[in-house]
Parts: structure tokens; sequence; C-alpha cells
């Protein structure tokens, strides 16, 4: 499988998206919303948005005897996809993610914008091997990509 990278984000798009984020991100952005709720609300935005990236995943078939005895075909994905997420809010966007891509290497990224230069400083990186593989980012406010093109 080639490399590719897909994001996983809150971004603008989720704001006036499919019904099923319009009430997560309502929790998310409501001010009135518990710690517990708005982690919970972005687990289930990641979750969501993983389902979504699945489906453009490159897939194999793989045959599996059943308890009948029966032979069944199914399209399961070719590539286990490598998770990266920026550490601060991600976390919980990830852990959705990670539900439906349970056995994927993860990697953190730590990074916060200096707001003299408006350019992300980079003060830790643990990444898996992830050449030729497929990443998922998964950022909570990755909208124009310019804190992560910004880390060198």
């Amino acid at each position: 499988m080639k490399s590719a990278l897909y994001l996983a984000m809150v971004s603008a798009s989720l704001f006036a998206g499919p019904q099923v984020y319009q009430q997560l991100v309502y929790e998310i952005r409501n001010p009135e919303t518990t710690s517990a709720d708005f982690r919970h609300a972005l687990e289930k935005i990641g979750e969501n948005l993983a389902y979504e990236i699945l489906e453009e995943l490159g897939t194999k078939e793989v045959a599996v005897e059943t308890l009948t005895g029966a032979e069944a075909t199914h399209c399961l994905v070719d590539e286990i996809p490598v998770l990266v997420t920026i550490l601060r809010a991600g976390i919980p966007l990830n852990h959705g993610v990670q539900k439906v891509f349970p056995d994927s290497e993860v990697g953190f990224i730590a990074m916060a914008r200096n707001e003299k230069t408006l350019i992300a400083d980079v003060s830790y990186v643990a990444l898996p091997e992830i050449t030729d593989k497929v990443v998922i980012i998964a950022d909570t406010m990755l909208a124009t990509g310019g804190s992560f093109a910004g880390g060198d």
C-alpha cells in the first residue's frame, strides 16, 4: 500500500456538517459542558471521523470459516494506519479514532504556537516508523495546517 495522510480534525466543515456532528460540536462549544462531556463528545467525533476514513482505505478480501463450516469472504482494511496526535485536546479525539483502529501504533507531537512569530514550537516528538505507511493525524484544531507545517 502507498503511504497516505488523513486528517481527523474538528474543523469549520463539521459545524455545518452531518447531523451526527451537530450535537457533538454543540457540546464542545457550549461553555456549560462539563470536562467529562467535552472529552466524550471529542471521542465520539474522533470515532465518526475514523469511520469516514475507514471507507477510503485500501482493502483486501479475507476468507473465514464460520461456525457452521461455511466459508465467508469479507473485505478488510489492507493496512493498519499509524495514528498521530498533537498533545493537547487531541488526546480524546485520538482515543475515538483508536476505537476504530485498535491495533494501530500511536505517535505524539507536543507543540505550541509562539504568539510572537505565530510559528509552532515543537517540544516533543515520539513517532513510530511512518515511512510508506498510512498516517491519520488526529487534532482538534488543525484548521489551516499552519501549526503542523510550521513545526520542524
